[in-house]
Parts: C-alpha cells; structure tokens; sequence
C-alpha cells in the first residue's frame, strides 16, 4: 500500500503541471477533512459493536442500520463538495479548483461507503477483506490507471478518471466479496466467551448513530493533522494554491519516517490490554520499549538520510520536476516535517498503549489538542511563513499527540519507552553517522542517484547490528518474533537462532 501510494504521488508530482499538481494536492486534503467528517464515526461504531453482538438477527440488524446510515451519509457528504465546489474555489483564489472538485465528489462518496463494508469484516477480526481491497486494490489500480492515462497524454483528466475508477472498481469488489458464500459477516458465528458483557443497543439507527459521533469527532479531530495546515496554506498563503503542491510533495516523504510505527504499532494494542488486565506492568514496559526499538529499524535510516541529505533525498525521487517554481524551499520543508514524525515514532505506540489502559477519554482530548494545534499554528504563521509555517504546524501537531501520550502513561503507571535498550542502539548509530554526513557534506560530497538507496541498506543494517552490538538484546524480542511469525504464516529459525545468542551473552 505505502509503495503504490508513494508511487502515485511521484506520477502525479514529475508527470502533471505544477499548476494541475497544485489543484489535486489542494482537493486530495480536502476530501480527506470532508470524509472523515462525512463518515460520522460509522465505521468505527459499527466495527466495535459487531465484536460484541452474538446474535445473527441483531447482527443483521447492525449492519442493515450502519448501511442506513452510510449511504445517506455518503450522498451528503459527496453532494456538499460538488456544490461547494464554486465558492470553495473562489474561496482559494483558483477557479480552476472546481472541475477538480466537483470530480473528487464521486470519489469521496464511494470510499466511505467501502470503508463501512470494510468496518463489517473488523467487527470479526478479519482484517483480509480491508488489506485486499482499500489497502492493496485501491491504490494498485490508482497506480496502474494513472500511469496508463498520463502515457496516453489525457494530463489532469486522466489524473482525476485514475482516482474515480479505482475507487469505483474497489467498491465493487469489495460488495461482491461481501455477498459471496465467504462474505456475509454477519452471519459468522462468534464464541459468546470472547465477547465482552457489554450490552450495545442495536435495534434503532438513531442509537448507533448515538453510539458513533463521539468516535467520528476522534476521526475528524485525527483527520485534521496534516490537511488543515495544507488547506490553510492554500487560503492564506501570499501565494496562495501555488505552495500547496510543492509542500504536499514533501509530506509523503516525512510520512515514511512513520513507517515502522505503522508496521508494528498495531501489535502493540492487544499487548498492551492483556497484560493491562492480568496486572503484569513490568512486563508491558518492557515490551513497550521493545517495539518501540524495532519500529526503529525502519524509521532511523529513513530520518538519517531526509535530514542530512535532504536535496539528494528530494531529488532521489522527484528528479527535474523540482526545478519547477515553488520548490526552491522543499529541502528545508523535509527537515521540517520529518522531525516531528522521527519524534512522534520515538515516542512508540503510544496511543495503544492508552487505550490498552483503557483511557480512551484521555485520547480524545489528546487528539483535538493536536488538531487545534495544527490549525492554531498554521493560521498563525502560514501568512508569514508560507510553507515552512505549514511544516511546523504539520510537525508540531504531529508529535504533540503520542508526547502527550507518553507523559499520561507514564503519570498513571510509569510506562513509558526510553530504557538502555531503547537509547544504546539509537545513539550508537545516529551520532557517528550524524558527524560522519557533517563532514563530508562540508568536503563537497553530493552523493546522488543509487548511492542513496545503498545508504539506506547501510544504515539498515547498521542499526540492526547496533542492537546486539550495544547488548540490547531481551527475551521479550523473541515474543514480538513470536507475534511477527504468527502474521506471517511462517516461522523464522534463522532470527529465532540469533536472538537465542544474543541473549545468551546478555547480563
């Protein structure tokens, strides 16, 4: 998924108009805002109760209610932008902006509703049908037709008919799926001694609905970080629209810092709840720590090399269509930006880890300080500082929300992830390599085509010999190894092997 969506960004930014890649940046976050808002927190409502209703006729029930619902909702939602699109245009000083937003109104409105039939599944704990279709299909097809259609020379149109079909298409797959003899997750049976005694009310849509709109204020409020600052920066910008491609440009690259957060975060919430309800907090800190420092494998050679390298990095990937107007500050937008993701992954799954102790009220606040934050910052320094007063906003809203986390977590049961494990490995790598690119950038070196991807490996696998090196080795890795080969399918003897050895020569 992240690599068809990186690659979607790169032909849309070297292969259309700055101009045209201007006006999809803009309506891209837009749409965003516009449907997280328009879902109403269905999606997640409908996930969480189907995970604690037993019954098939209340089940049915549910999804008849959610579907109700979403497809109102959905027409609302999609319906608004089109409408909107003349004023909302007007509003950002671009009349180019409309036909571009009328023609995402079919988009958004077709995505939410895959995003509830994908909800239906999550309820089951089948995260298949999600993986298959929006995660792998979507973007694949996106890929696939744009490529097709900027060869074919059809420029914007072919840009905006690439997000249409492949959403389109994805919708459709995923309903047939779902009515298939292996769909219907309704009728699945579910073992009544793994369900919650929580006792949902399911018979009306008006109590679902209840149920969802504070969960929808935790989406809108996650939604709001990193596109209010693009749609801010396209209203106050004293350029106005013509930043906001070159800065939505910069942010793909920034979000892959948090990749390794992504890969392995989501192991920690299950983690964290058991051992949160049989009592054991010592070993949840030390797991805590433990993903924590492997999310790092991935995030630190990622950080490394957009900080010290930033032109190479931005050239690595977008080649020539960086001469173009706007993109003159794009090396310092990156640094910008992807400090505060290196400090929000550092800070690990902090979010599950409150969740898993059960203070879901406290992440809320948590996500509408950092919404507020971003808004409050962008409208304060974008007519300053352009871009880069974007990029702040961006990465201080960013990390606000897992520091937030951390420091909560740690008040109320002295969680948190910086132990030896942690910081050995990390300084042992990242305050050489630091002097090393210091100084060699001072001597003129300009590394530029492979050398960044061989760089990269180097770092890789530096940081990954850095952690036995540094005798950051415990027997809690062997139980994320444990959960790592459970999601793949298949064991892994020769880590398994390693880790043993390691661990053998600890204190």
């Amino acid at each position: 998924m992240v690599a068809a969506l990186f690659g979607v960004r790169i032909l849309l930014v070297t292969r259309l108009s700055p101009n045209d890649w201007n006006s999809v940046a803009l309506t891209l976050a837009l749409v965003g805002f516009i449907g997280a808002v328009g879902t109403l927190g269905l999606p997640q409502a409908v996930a969480r109760q189907l995970a604690h209703t037993v019954a098939t006729g209340d089940r049915k029930k549910l999804v008849v209610n959610a579907i109700l619902l979403t497809l109102p909702a959905a027409a609302v939602a999609g319906g608004a932008l089109f409408l909107l699109a003349a004023p909302l245009a007007s509003l950002l000083s671009d009349p180019s902006l409309t036909p571009v937003l009328e023609f995402f109104a079919g988009y958004l409105a077709l995505t939410t509703v895959s995003g509830l039939i994908a909800s239906f599944f999550q309820g089951n704990e089948d995260v298949l049908p999600n993986t298959l279709f929006n995660q792998v299909l979507s973007p694949g097809l996106a890929l696939v037709f744009l490529f097709s259609f900027l060869e074919e020379g059809l420029g914007l149109t072919g840009a905006l008919l690439a997000y249409l079909l492949s959403a389109l298409a994805t919708l459709m797959g995923l309903t047939a799926y779902t009515l298939s003899r292996r769909g219907r997750p309704w009728d699945r049976p579910l073992d009544p001694q793994r369900v919650l005694s929580v006792d949902y009310e399911t018979r009306t849509a008006a109590s679902l609905l209840v149920f969802a709109l504070p969960l929808g204020l935790v989406a809108v409020a996650a939604a709001t970080v990193g596109t209010a600052d693009t749609i801010v920066l396209g209203v106050l910008s004293p350029t106005h629209t013509q930043v906001v491609g070159p800065y939505n440009a910069v942010l793909p690259m920034a979000r892959l810092v948090a990749l390794g957060g992504a890969s392995l975060g989501y192991i920690m919430l299950p983690v964290a709840s058991h051992l949160h309800r049989v009592g054991d907090m010592g070993e949840l800190r030390r797991s805590y720590t433990t993903i924590t420092k492997w999310i790092l494998l991935i995030t630190l050679p990622f950080f490394l090399l957009f900080l010290l390298l930033p032109g190479p990095s931005l050239g690595f990937v977008y080649g020539s269509a960086l001469n173009a107007p706007g993109y003159g500050n794009a090396t310092v937008l990156l640094q910008i930006t992807v400090l505060g993701t290196f400090l929000a992954t550092l800070m690990g799954p902090s979010s599950a880890v409150l969740i898993g102790l059960g203070k879901l009220r406290l992440l809320l606040y948590d996500t509408v300080a950092s919404a507020l934050t971003d808004v409050l910052l962008s409208v304060a320094l974008v007519p300053f500082l352009g871009s880069e007063g974007a990029a702040i906003a961006f990465a201080s809203a960013t990390a606000l929300l897992p520091i937030l986390c951390v420091v909560q977590t740690h008040f109320l049961e002295g969680i948190h992830p910086f132990h030896g494990v942690l910081a050995r490995p990390l300084l042992a790598l990242s305050l050489p390599v630091a002097a090393l690119f210091l100084v060699a950038s001072s001597r003129g070196w300009d590394p530029t085509g492979w050398w960044l991807p061989a760089l990269f490996a180097l770092l890789f696998v530096g940081y990954f010999l850095a952690i036995p090196a540094t005798r950051s080795v415990e027997m809690e890795d062997g139980h994320l190894l444990s959960v790592v080969e459970s999601y793949l399918g298949r064991p892994l003897p020769f880590l398994r092997r390693l880790g043993r050895y390691f661990v053998g020569r600890s204190p």
